[in-house]
């Protein structure tokens, strides 16, 4: 059960910065002399409100909504006297401030009255608008879908590169009159349902310059080929070769070293938000 009657606010006004947190007034002041914060107010009902709004430092409370970039905070309370699920109202406006919409999103949370799911929301919210998406493609259902609103951390990345499915293949082609071209082919598969995730994955193979060619294969597959040579001897078309342990690891390990240096957090958090939209 949630314990106290004020929850702070930090960096309400700083572009995916926003955090409600349970600490105290003074462990992140502002340079105004009003802190933000929720207030929470328990019903006759046992219905949880966190009314938003600001605290003097003497502690008189002025309840109002909260502007959070391009959010704006009108309530939040539980729902059904089930204090794990939250209904937060809020009205988002466009990156020019024109126009705006309004969102009742359901905020699930892990345990009871824990309000801090919100900050996924709100910071989810204000990096899409950020990007010069329609606030007008933002709906109540897209919420109801319980979207992970959270960065992917860097251990989840490392894992989605170890789990590419790599392959070696010998290809040829034959040349009527001329010398048949052969060669290597690494096939990459198990690739991440984004596209933007596999664009990194492409880029960094293309910073580890290890294959002469690279392609995207129907999304599925990257193609990396390499060993080019041309020579009067038969063609007998694409044969899979033995697995190779060492060299597929060897290939991870240059993707892990680049896709880094290419990898935007902002932009796979908005292609995710896009695509649900």
């Amino acid at each position: 059960m949630v314990t106290g009657d004020y929850f702070y606010i930090n960096d309400c006004e700083v572009l995916g910065k926003f955090y409600v947190h349970y600490g105290g007034i003074n462990d992140h002041p502002n340079k105004a002399c009003l802190r933000t914060c929720l207030k929470l107010d328990v019903e006759l009902n046992k219905k949880l409100k966190f009314i938003p709004g600001y605290l003097t430092y003497d502690r008189h409370f002025i309840a109002c909504p909260l502007s959070a970039v391009f959010v704006q905070i009108n309530s939040l309370h539980s729902i059904d006297n089930d204090s794990t699920k939250l209904l937060a109202n809020l009205m988002v406006f466009s990156k020019d401030y024109k126009s705006y919409v309004n969102l009742n999103v359901a905020i699930f949370t892990h345990r009871e009255g824990d309000f801090m799911s919100i900050n996924n929301y709100i910071n989810a919210i204000n990096i899409y608008v950020a990007e010069g998406n329609a606030v007008q493609h933002l709906n109540d259902l897209v919420f109801a879908q319980r979207i992970n609103f959270k960065m992917l951390d860097e251990y989840k990345l490392i894992d989605l590169i170890n789990n590419l499915e790599i392959s070696f293949y010998s290809n040829d082609l034959r040349r009527v009159g001329k010398d048949n071209s052969f060669w290597d082919e690494t096939e990459i598969g198990n690739l991440p349902k984004s596209k933007y995730l596999t664009s990194c994955i492409l880029e960094s193979l293309k910073l580890a310059a290890i294959f002469e060619d690279l392609n995207i294969n129907n999304d599925f597959f990257i193609i990396g080929c390499s060993n080019y040579t041309k020579a009067w001897s038969p063609a007998s078309g694409r044969e899979k070769l033995p697995d190779d342990v060492f060299t597929a690891m060897k290939i991870k390990d240059f993707i892990k070293l680049h896709f880094f240096k290419v990898y935007n957090p902002t932009k796979e958090f908005n292609e995710r938000l896009i695509y649900t939209c």
